[in-house]
């Protein structure tokens, strides 16, 4: 096991969530987005009214079209860029839709629009049933835990190394990692701080799971498990620092805003928590990379990424304060407040 990555996994994300690019287009142009933008529905909500789908969905989608260059957007306000006019409209003697017809075949494109036609048909699944439940119930088979928690760990490794790289752990004592997965980000914040412990707050298949991981990272005597429903228990007291990576763009803000309220009555004064997640910028038409994930967390568990501005509020409502922002990785930031 590498004790260090000697640069970033910037490539990966934009390999990984590339795939979506083309599906997105071609599932727009099959659900006549640029067609109703011509015709003036001028907003977000009035195209999703228009062509009656989900707003929530529309917003991602058009987030991940503007920050292709598709369509023109500052917030909800939508418009069709020059290359949709020429390309992307039907009775344009430059139409590309005939192109884009091997696309159509693809999984991600039928994916997006089962998931817009079909109503929460194309969540993710594992034997015919929403991982997103299974994490919300406490029960999630024993194979959906060890696919899910290999993908989390090596998606998440290099932003978790970059994030405990910038010291932003350094002063905390006992940290919990809510939704740890394999224990590795837990597991680097234990060898970056040796002699201060963490632990991993999952439900029991996953952290059968997670031994397995903590034994090849070799941080079994720093790093220990609880065993828990995050919604439904309440979260361990003896710890001087929370953290959520990757989990609040599973759920939707009001559920997001539940979990930051349990840490801040868990945490003592003083006590600190983090919130490790991709951004989007304040007129939701970007980055790329963010706005890709946006959609793919919409399509997965009916979820979303956040702005800065957005997470702020919502640490507000929980009752944190003093709250900052770091960027130690291409695409991931670090929000970090205090009790």
């Amino acid at each position: 096991m590498h004790a260090h990555l000697i640069e970033n996994d910037k490539l990966m994300w934009d390999l990984w969530l590339g795939r979506y690019h083309l599906s997105a287009v071609a599932a727009a142009d099959t659900l006549d987005i640029f067609q109703c933008i011509e015709q003036g529905a001028g907003s977000t909500g009035r195209l999703a009214k228009q062509l009656d789908l989900d707003a929530r969905g529309i917003e991602a989608l058009c987030c991940l079209l503007a920050s292709l260059g598709f369509i023109e957007k500052q917030h909800e306000g939508i418009a069709l860029s020059p290359s949709s006019k020429n390309y992307l409209l039907k009775d344009s003697l430059s139409y590309w839709g005939p192109a884009l017809g091997r696309a159509r075949e693809s999984q991600e494109y039928q994916r997006i629009v089962d998931t817009f036609l079909k109503a929460q048909a194309a969540k993710l699944q594992e034997n015919d049933k929403e991982l997103s439940s299974m994490w919300e119930q406490g029960r999630i088979d024993k194979k959906a835990a060890e696919q899910f928690t290999s993908i989390m760990n090596c998606s998440i490794y290099s932003s978790a190394l970059s994030a405990v790289q910038s010291g932003a752990f350094d002063k905390i004592q006992h940290l919990l990692d809510v939704g740890g997965g394999s224990g590795c980000y837990a597991s680097l914040f234990a060898k970056h701080c040796p002699k201060s412990k963490a632990t991993i707050y999952e439900l029991p298949e996953v952290c059968e799971v997670a031994e397995q991981y903590l034994m090849q990272f070799n941080s079994s005597g720093q790093v220990f498990c609880y065993l828990g429903n995050f919604f439904k228990d309440p979260f361990p007291s003896n710890v001087d620092g929370i953290l959520f990576s990757n989990i609040l763009h599973d759920w939707k803000p009001e559920q997001g805003l539940t979990l930051l309220k349990k840490a801040h009555e868990a945490l003592p004064t003083g006590g600190k928590v983090f919130i490790h997640e991709m951004l989007l910028n304040e007129e939701k038409n970007g980055p790329l990379v963010p706005a890709g994930f946006n959609l793919l967390m919409y399509i997965n568990h009916g979820s979303q990424q956040f702005s800065q501005t957005e997470l702020y509020a919502m640490l507000g409502q929980a009752g944190f304060k003093h709250e900052q922002t770091i960027k130690p990785h291409p695409y991931y930031w670090l929000l970090i407040a205090e009790k």
